[in-house]
């Protein structure tokens, strides 16, 4: 394995952290004393003598977060989060540096990379995933949100329901690499098309307990191209591309047309289709 341990190495540590639970009146960390495993243990470069301890996975914790490969890890999951699927080296190792010389503190690391040229280099490279997106969208909306009873509620229920539906409902990959970061694993045409019928269903106001105001987005526009301009900023934190304000006027049934000429209909599928503008899924 990369990481240089093996299945005797994963055994080991499963049994440094024997005992260790929830309780479930209080909702936080306990030590199980009898649950606990004595025999003295052994993970890479890593031993214990053995004992009834919660120190023992503690320390475990402590030489795994400080083990080169773990920096290795972490540095390359972070360059390709932000940076490329294939992220180069050069970077991966100086955050993976960073991370070392600042005694594994998450801060610094992120310094490094936000100001480092490959990631600069790397914006509009990479695409949203479903979850981003829709966290995205519900920012630029500001929808009003029924969560009066918490996930019991329509609206959490609602916008749970629709991450469920884009493929990427929080806590459901079923394993501990976690979702795919690769752009090909989101951009199939069932999961295109889903993700546009998504920001339909939330700008058209059709999720119960999830309540969007459009209109309030373009106050003060008098024309159609006011109102591009209104939700691109809005929706889109940046002015529409010519290409864009032209294909989107079109559809509105032209630039100088009166905002008051427009149905409310019209003005939903306005948002919706600044919403889902191509160029609004990379970041």
């Amino acid at each position: 394995m990369s990481g240089g341990y093996d299945e005797t190495d994963v055994r080991e540590a499963a049994f440094a952290f024997a005992g260790w639970t929830i309780d479930w009146q209080t909702q936080k960390f306990t030590f199980v004393d009898h649950w606990h495993d004595r025999r003295a243990l052994q993970v890479m470069g890593w031993s214990h003598a053995g004992g009834t301890t919660p120190q023992r996975g503690q320390s475990l914790l402590r030489y795994l977060a400080h083990h080169p490969s773990t920096a290795q890890h972490l540095a390359r999951k972070l360059a390709v989060r932000f940076v490329s699927e294939d992220p180069p080296q050069a970077l991966v190792d100086r955050l993976a540096a960073s991370w070392r010389q600042n005694k594994t503190q998450i801060v610094p690391v992120l310094r490094t990379l936000f100001d480092s040229d490959e990631f600069w280099a790397a914006r509009g490279q990479r695409l949203r995933r479903p979850h981003e997106q829709y966290v995205a969208w519900l920012r630029a909306l500001q929808p009003r949100i029924d969560i009066r009873r918490g996930w019991e509620s329509d609206g959490a229920k609602q916008l749970d329901w629709a991450t469920r539906r884009l493929g990427q409902s929080p806590f459901s990959w079923p394993t501990p690499d976690g979702y795919p970061e690769a752009a090909s694993h989101w951009s199939g045409p069932a999961l295109v098309a889903e993700r546009w019928s998504a920001a339909s269903r939330l700008v058209r106001n059709r999720l119960r307990g999830v309540e969007v105001d459009v209109p309030r987005m373009v106050e003060g526009a008098e024309t159609v191209n006011d109102a591009i301009n209104a939700l691109a900023a809005r929706l889109t934190s940046r002015r529409p591309t010519a290409a864009e304000r032209q294909s989107l006027a079109i559809f509105a049934g032209g630039g100088y047309r009166p905002v008051t000429d427009l149905h409310p209909d019209e003005l939903e599928h306005l948002a919706h289709l600044v919403l889902v503008l191509p160029a609004v899924q990379w970041r």
